[in-house]
């Protein structure tokens, strides 16, 4: 945990997702973490659907891992290609898929400019997410280790301008 958020806690006694929330607030994110019951909720918003699938990703990482001394072996990238039935379940199979990525290949994400999403008549994901791969030897701990994105209750509705979407991740 990085010195903003020892301090969140300590001065305030704030939850985890609290001191997410906050700290998201501070930085004018385009996601926040909400109270859930024995997991962490993720409400998400963005002008257009790919913007979503970035922004949903962006607070993954934010929760998962602080960003601070990244301590990168090499700059890669990674060919990202799902395919899903709905809108919904190809968020959540991206979001599980960057997860998965995460632990497995210490990959953490950082351009996701080459994403493109097709969403007319096949659901389908595909490009290339370019980031470092870690060396976790060198890094502190993540801050929470999330197992993984959830079906439940997931939906992304348009609201006005922007579209909107809530996701649940196990942890």
């Amino acid at each position: 945990m990085d010195g903003h958020r020892l301090a969140l806690r300590a001065t305030y006694k704030l939850t985890q997702t609290q001191i997410c929330t906050t700290l998201c607030i501070f930085k004018m994110k385009n996601y926040k973490f909400i109270d859930h019951t024995a997991d962490i909720a993720m409400k998400v918003s963005a002008k257009t659907i790919p913007e979503l699938f970035i922004n949903s990703a962006k607070g993954v990482f934010s929760l998962i891992y602080s960003g601070k001394g990244t301590h990168g072996i090499r700059e890669s990238g990674r060919h990202i290609y799902i395919k899903a039935e709905t809108l919904e379940d190809l968020l959540i199979n991206w979001l599980n898929e960057l997860i998965s990525v995460f632990y497995t290949y210490h990959f953490l994400p950082k351009n996701y400019n080459d994403i493109k999403i097709k969403y007319k008549d096949t659901t389908l994901l595909r490009g290339t997410i370019k980031g470092n791969t870690l060396d976790m030897n060198k890094l502190r701990k993540t801050i929470t280790e999330i197992k993984s994105a959830a079906y439940h209750n997931v939906s992304i509705k348009r609201n006005d301008k922007r579209f909107e979407t809530t996701i649940v991740f196990d942890v």
